[in-house]
């Protein structure tokens, strides 16, 4: 639960800069009397590469880090929250004045910052869920940071950025100081991720545990009897009602064992009057009977 209310909070930081940024780029330019040129295209640079790093990055770190620390992968998307936090307000704050080179830079870190959990979060969902409720737990992980997170913050920032701008001239200086009052939600939201990453890893461990135990129960109760036919009671075979059978609980080795020696007591025997009868524990010899005391 904590890992997906981290994961909303930082889709919500990242949806919200996706849509917005570009757009808030050129109301600090225009605002300065100047003409933007391709900031777009530049955003969209930035945000794939700086997306790049944080991803491998992440992995890098939960490999090394894994071994020493159980709860590594909650605390490395904590420390990417951690470090969008400061790096965001430094964005929205220092817009219109910055650098654009150290304004992109910053961006840059920012992105990264809040890609560290994109890998982790679904490892975490494989080993903190139980097996027969991974799919759903996934399925409902996406709906929840789709539907609360980068699907519905660029609306909530705009609403913001619109009730800012009531009773004000029609500028792109009140467009871009709404718009930038209507941004600080992103580094709100970033400390809220940070926040429930934190508590997450708090829990993690604890909860892989149970699930280990969990596959290890499952795997004994689905092993099946190591014993061979062989081993088998005969009775489990026999009818218990019939009564001219007598109970028989050898192996079938032994059965075998048997046979193969009756056999060799019916090569001595002669079959002009008598006929062997074999049953289940031994083979007896009983006097062939006239067809007349058949009958009878």
């Amino acid at each position: 639960m904590w890992t997906t209310m981290g994961f909303t909070f930082a889709s919500f930081v990242l949806g919200g800069l996706s849509w917005w940024v570009p757009i808030y780029v050129e109301y600090a330019i225009y605002s300065k009397n100047q003409i933007p040129s391709q900031i777009s295209l530049i955003f969209g640079v930035v945000t794939c590469f700086a997306g790049l790093i944080g991803v491998a990055l992440s992995s890098i770190l939960s490999s090394k880090l894994r071994q020493k620390m159980k709860n590594a992968d909650p605390l490395i998307c904590a420390l990417g929250s951690l470090i969008a936090v400061p790096t965001l307000f430094v964005l929205v704050a220092a817009t219109r004045e910055a650098n654009p080179f150290l304004f992109w830079l910053i961006a840059a870190i920012a992105i990264s910052g809040m890609c560290l959990s994109w890998t982790l979060v679904a490892d975490i969902l494989l080993y903190a869920v139980y097996p027969n409720r991974r799919s759903i737990a996934s399925a409902m992980n996406i709906l929840i940071c789709h539907l609360l997170g980068d699907a519905g913050s660029p609306y909530v920032i705009g609403a913001i950025s619109d009730a800012l701008k009531i009773g004000k001239p029609d500028s792109f200086y009140t467009k871009f100081t709404s718009l930038q009052s209507a941004l600080y939600a992103g580094p709100f939201f970033a400390a809220l991720s940070f926040a429930a990453y934190l508590f997450a890893g708090i829990y993690v461990d604890d909860d892989r545990k149970k699930v280990d135990d969990y596959i290890k129960k499952s795997q004994k109760q689905d092993t099946p009897n190591s014993g061979s036919l062989s081993d088998c009671n005969i009775n489990e075979f026999s009818d218990p009602q019939d009564k001219h059978l007598q109970v028989y609980s050898n192996p079938l080795n032994e059965s075998e064992a048997n046979l193969r020696v009756n056999s060799n007591a019916l090569d001595s025997v002669q079959t002009n009057n008598e006929v062997p009868v074999v049953f289940k524990s031994s083979a007896n010899l009983l006097s062939k009977t006239s067809p007349s005391n058949i009958i009878e």
